[in-house]
């Protein structure tokens, strides 16, 4: 999102990954632009660049750095827990005033908004961009009881599709509901309203820390020349398909909020054309006078949304393709998805594809594949052109064995 670019065109496959200082992020064109560049929250950096491009960081990470979360295809063992204790804590879904979560989400709104009014003090005119990054809405689905109690159970709608059946998952799916139990779960329908309850709770508690911010912005003599946008990296299931969390391609786990408000063009506007993380980049740098990114992948580099946010035209988005990638913890191989305007096909390397029509078909319930053959051979064409699979596959392979092997060697130094 940072960089503009999928990641296997920059080697970051996972939250386990390091990747190069020398690849430029948003924080980098606003720093030759002449911005000052604050960040404050998560970013997921690991290795000995904590910065990429921004000049002040207020908090440290709540991940870790390191190459502790390298997934192993094939061989799980090492995660393990991690998936069984996160199915084990769907059923403790509920109120806590503390944990590690809500208190890392508290300090990045205290610290972004501290800066905030050191800026709105400051007498130099010089612009800036701060970056505030926060883990919720996410599991553990627990809440302060103050964002419980703005629900009730009447509010809670239990998800639209629970079932899915062994014979028609697809193997990607059914690889995650084994190694996460979810199976074997059997949560009833109070439970799953609970875990439901709590994030949207979870989804509150951001929006106050968005409004502290909003206020404290509103504070200074910058608001009216700030533009501000609000975006996420990645949905949650929430009991579709009878799964949870991330991970996959159905809409639940991908559809995030992009919300822009330019104080220049204020007039409310929603776009519906869909439109990709990577544009963000791009965007950023329009914004800012910033126009050559020559580096960017001309096929698969997202566009600016500036057009759209000044109240212009969207044609230029109608019917562009869309790039998705997971490479991470639960595969066996690349998980790459294309949408172009209502149809979407996801493919492995060697697992059976599945396309879908979003229009017709929201929940994504019928596989077209036998049936659009020419929106599948327009899609797979894409895709083809995208990605060489089998060696991303590889590179994926070698990457996790590489920092695998470097994780052990340094955790048996450091326990003899």
């Amino acid at each position: 999102m940072l960089t503009g670019q999928l990641p296997s065109e920059i080697a970051v496959y996972d939250n386990a990954c390091d990747f190069s200082s020398s690849i430029p992020t948003v924080a980098h064109i606003l720093r030759f632009q002449g911005y000052q560049t604050i960040v404050s929250g998560k970013l997921h950096f690991v290795g000995s660049d904590q910065n990429h491009g921004f000049e002040e960081r207020l908090t440290a990470d709540i991940y870790p750095t390191d190459f502790s979360w390298t997934p192993t295809w094939g061989n799980e063992t090492l995660l393990n827990d991690y998936f069984l204790e996160s199915t084990d804590q769907l059923r403790s879904a509920g109120t806590a005033e503390k944990s590690i979560q809500l208190d890392f989400d508290r300090e990045v709104a205290d610290r972004a908004i501290e800066r905030l009014n050191e800026l709105g003090k400051s007498t130099d005119a010089e612009p800036f961009c701060l970056l505030a990054s926060f883990t919720h809405p996410h599991d553990p689905f627990i809440i302060p009881k103050e964002y419980w109690d703005r629900y009730s159970d009447n509010d809670i709608d239990l998800p639209r599709r629970r079932d899915f059946p062994v014979e028609i998952r697809d193997p990607h799916s059914a690889r995650l509901i084994e190694l996460y139990g979810f199976d074997d779960c059997q949560l009833t329908d109070s439970e799953i309203k609970n875990i439901r309850r709590a994030y949207f709770g979870a989804i509150s508690f951001i929006d106050d820390q968005v409004g502290r911010l909003l206020e404290a912005l509103a504070s200074t003599d910058r608001a009216d020349n700030t533009v501000v946008i609000f975006l996420s990296d990645h949905g949650e299931m929430l009991g579709e398909r009878g799964m949870w969390f991330k991970s996959n391609f159905f809409e639940p786990a991908i559809r995030v909020p992009l919300i822009v408000h330019n104080p220049q063009h204020p007039h409310s506007k929603r776009v519906s054309a869909p439109v990709s993380l990577l544009d963000f980049l791009p965007t950023i740098a329009e914004i800012s006078g910033f126009n050559s990114l020559d580096w960017l992948n001309p096929s698969t580099q997202g566009r600016s949304l500036v057009q759209e946010i000044s109240g212009g035209d969207i044609d230029n988005h109608l019917g562009r393709p869309l790039f998705g990638e997971y490479l991470g913890e639960g595969a066996l191989e690349p998980i790459v998805m294309v949408r172009v305007g209502e149809n979407k096909l996801i493919s492995g390397v060697k697992s059976a594809q599945q396309l879908f029509h979003l229009t017709t078909d929201p929940d994504e319930r019928n596989n077209l594949l036998s049936q659009e053959v020419g929106v599948k051979k327009q899609l797979a064409a894409i895709i083809q052109e995208t990605w060489e699979l089998e060696l991303l596959r590889s590179d994926v392979l070698r990457s996790q064995a590489l920092r695998e092997f470097t994780r052990t060697a340094l955790a048996d130094s450091s326990s003899s």
